[in-house]
């Protein structure tokens, strides 16, 4: 919630706005590439034991 208040505090400085949703988008990005990886590793594990059942 701060991230997003800096940026509504930020959006009347143009460009200033831009760098700040570039620091919050790093800042998502960072928190969630983990869970992304886990993600896939689960979604083949899952094709895996699809293809064992109809095989």
């Amino acid at each position: 919630m701060q991230a997003l208040r800096v940026i509504g505090n930020l959006s009347s400085h143009g460009d200033v706005l831009f760098d700040a949703i570039d620091v919050h988008e790093d800042a998502l990005f960072e928190i969630y590439k983990g869970k992304t990886a886990k993600l896939k590793a689960t979604k083949l594990k899952l094709k895996a034991m699809e293809q064992a059942v109809a095989a």
